[in-house]
Parts: structure tokens; C-alpha cells; sequence
């Protein structure tokens, strides 16, 4: 998908800004809170793994020659046990996100409700959702360590400058990984020492950690609040108390400086069981799944009465949960 400057967004006509409803404001509310908390446990517990690498198994691991074996020396079975507490915020997320959707149920419907929290749809988004965030950890730190392993395979390396090298790859994205190491490269090519060149690399490798943390955090709780809904209203057409033919789910762009693409889908519907089709073709369930990292775009709930909305009070301050 495509991403333009915000400045060029001026020139594009606007739609009117669906109402956002009380549920919707809290939950925004829900995963900027959730949200934040996510980024600090996540960075905890990434940072606790980075400190189980024992820089001498690594040097020795180096000194085969041996990718298999540089890889070996990295302890990825403590990865999950590090990163628990942070990933089980977005279950917490989903499990707040579930009572807010039955909030945005009209009360002759939210009466006759009962939430099946056992159901296998909510086990399985659970599941998923965490072994993702796991795999793409892991799966890039283990990219990035090669090809930091690639551009110095042939170099002699002490062993503070190999461990260095390794444990600043971890959970970085590529792109940043790439990064960090043309930073410390003009570093040296200024005249600065490699020891000092090696602890600025560092700090600048925790800052977009930093990055990545938030990105991941933002976008776990922000999936986590609209399946959330979204489960209830399935569960609702289950039990028949939300009529399928009906109801339509409602697209809201979220973030004070939305894409292209996330804003021209402001207002747009699409039944409770069917995907949101984007101007490129892509189905989206909800979002952001499948849109991009760091979407803050929200659902409601189209009842399909005359106001077009669920009814709720829209007014009054909802920032406080």
C-alpha cells in the first residue's frame, strides 16, 4: 500500500467523520493504556533476553566459522518465558475489548447476551497473535545476526565487538539493523575510537528497539480492542440477538495522521462476517490485521436503524476506563 506525506493530504477531499460513540472513545482509551504498559514489559523482557547471551559462547561460536553454530549460541528457548509478561497484555486487552463490545450492544440485546469466553475463536486469536509476535522476534534477530554475520564473516573480531555486534541485532528489525551498523561505521570513519563508536551504536540500537517495541505494542492492543468487539457481535449474531442480514460493522480511522489508505476507508461497512475490501483489493477482517503497523483505526457497530449508529451516549469525557 501506498503512503504519502501529510502535507499532500491537504489537497484530498475529506469524508465526514463517522460519530464515535462512547464504547468506541473508551475503547481508544483501552489500547493506548494497554498499549503503553505492552511497550514497557516488552522492552523488559527483550532486554532480559539480550542478557542471557554469553558473549564468550558467542566469540567461540564465531571462531568456527560456522553459522549453525553462531545461531546455537543465542538461547531463543528463553525468548517466550522473557517475553510473557508483555505478550499476556494483549490478552488482557482482548478480555476488556469482550466487555466493551457487550457495552455497545442496544440493552434489549446486551440483556438477553452471555459472553461464551471459552469459545475457539477467542482461544485460537490468542494463540495466534502471540506465537506471530514470538516468530517475528525471533525470525528477524536470527536474519539480522546473519547478516551481520555476512558483512564480517572474514574480519578478525575481538570478543566484546562480536557480542556487541549480535546482542544489538536482537529483535531489531533489519532495516535497523542495517542502521546501526552504517551508524557506527560513519562513527569510525570520523576518527571516533571503536570502543566509544561501539557504545554509541548500542545506545542507538536501543532507541529504535524503542521503536519497534512501540510499534508492536500499539498495534497487539489496537487488534486485541477490535476483535474484541468483533467476537461479541459474532457471538450476538450466534445467539440470534443481532440479526446478520442486518448489522454492518463500521470502519473508523483512527491516529492524528492516518495513511492514504486507512483514511479513505473512514465510514466504510461491511457485514459482521465478511471482510472490509481497500481501494487496492485487500480484504481486511478488521483492522489494522493486514493494513500496516501502528494503524489506530477503530470499529463500531451499524445497527441499521434511522441514526445508522448503535445508539449509545456520545456525549461526556470517556478517556478514563
Amino acid at each position: 500500500m501506498t503512503f504519502v506525506a501529510s502535507f499532500l493530504k491537504e489537497d484530498r477531499p475529506r469524508r465526514v467523520p463517522w460519530k464515535r460513540t462512547r464504547t468506541v472513545r473508551r475503547s481508544q482509551a483501552l489500547a493506548r493504556r494497554m498499549g503503553s504498559a505492552m511497550q514497557v514489559d516488552l522492552l523488559k523482557g527483550i532486554r532480559r533476553f539480550k542478557s542471557r547471551i554469553d558473549p564468550e559462547r558467542v566469540y567461540q561460536a564465531w571462531l568456527t566459522g560456522d553459522y549453525s553454530k553462531i545461531i546455537g549460541s543465542v538461547p531463543w528457548n528463553d525468548m517466550p518465558a522473557d517475553l510473557n509478561k508483555g505478550l499476556q497484555i494483549a490478552g488482557t486487552t482482548f478480555e476488556h475489548a469482550l466487555d466493551l463490545g457487550v457495552a455497545s450492544l442496544p440493552p434489549p440485546v446486551r440483556d438477553g447476551f452471555r459472553l461464551d469466553e471459552k469459545n475457539v475463536r477467542i482461544r485460537d486469536f490468542i494463540a495466534t497473535r502471540t506465537g506471530a509476535v514470538y516468530s517475528n522476534l525471533s525470525d528477524s534477530s536470527a536474519r539480522n545476526i546473519q547478516s551481520w554475520t555476512n558483512r564480517y564473516f572474514s574480519q578478525a573480531l575481538t570478543p566484546n565487538r562480536v557480542a556487541a555486534g549480535i546482542r544489538n541485532s536482537i529483535c531489531l528489525l533489519p532495516a535497523h539493523e542495517d542502521a546501526v551498523e552504517n551508524y557506527r561505521a560513519g562513527l569510525l570513519s570520523g576518527g571516533m575510537s571503536g570502543r566509544r563508536a561501539d557504545v554509541m551504536a548500542g545506545e542507538y540500537a536501543d532507541r529504535l528497539l524503542d521503536y519497534r517495541a512501540n510499534m508492536i505494542a500499539r498495534t497487539e492492543t489496537k487488534l486485541a480492542t477490535n476483535k474484541g468487539q468483533l467476537e461479541v457481535w459474532r457471538q450476538g449474531a450466534d445467539e440470534g440477538l443481532i440479526d446478520r442480514e442486518k448489522v454492518r460493522k463500521v470502519w473508523l480511522v483512527g491516529g492524528a495522521d492516518p495513511c492514504e489508505d486507512c483514511e479513505a476507508m473512514e465510514g466504510a461497512r461491511a457485514p459482521i462476517d465478511e471482510p472490509f475490501m481497500m481501494a487496492d483489493g485487500t480484504p481486511v477482517d478488521f483492522p489494522p490485521l493486514d493494513v500496516h503497523p501502528h494503524c489506530q483505526c477503530d470499529m463500531m457497530l451499524d445497527l441499521g436503524d434511522d441514526s445508522g449508529q448503535d445508539g449509545e451516549n456520545t456525549e461526556g469525557d470517556d478517556d478514563a476506563l
